[in-house]
C-alpha cells in the first residue's frame, strides 16, 4: 500500500484550521461510515453537502481521464480531511474520491 503523499501542494486541510472545540464538536456529531477497497466516497459532479475526515485508511482523490484511468492528485490518510471547500462554497464535486483498502471516515 502506498504511503501518504502530501496534500495538494502541501496545503493543510481546512479542518485542521478549525478551533479544537469546533473539531471536537464536528467529530461528535459526525456520521461514521466504512468503505471497502475501490468504493467511492463521492464522484465528480455530486452535490457537496458535507465533507470527510479520514479516521483510518487511505483515500485517493483525482479524476478519470478519457481512457478510463484515474489520474491521482493525492493520496490522503488518517487525520486528513477533504471536500470542505466545495461544501462551504456550495459547489458540485470537481474530483472523485476512492477508498484504497478499508477506510473509516467521518462525514
Amino acid at each position: 500500500m502506498p504511503e501518504n503523499s502530501s496534500r495538494s501542494i502541501s496545503a493543510p486541510s481546512l479542518f485542521s484550521a478549525f478551533s479544537p472545540a469546533l473539531q471536537a464538536e464536528l467529530r461528535t456529531s459526525a456520521t461514521r461510515k466504512r468503505f471497502c477497497d475501490g468504493q467511492f466516497l463521492y464522484h465528480r459532479g455530486d452535490p457537496a453537502d458535507g465533507f470527510w475526515l479520514i479516521d483510518q485508511g487511505q483515500v485517493k482523490i483525482g479524476y478519470f481521464s478519457d481512457d478510463g484511468d484515474m489520474q491521482v492528485i493525492a493520496i490522503l490518510g488518517a487525520g486528513d480531511s477533504f471536500g470542505e471547500l466545495a461544501c462551504f462554497g456550495q459547489f458540485v464535486r470537481v474530483i472523485d474520491a476512492q477508498a484504497m483498502g478499508q477506510v473509516d471516515g467521518l462525514w
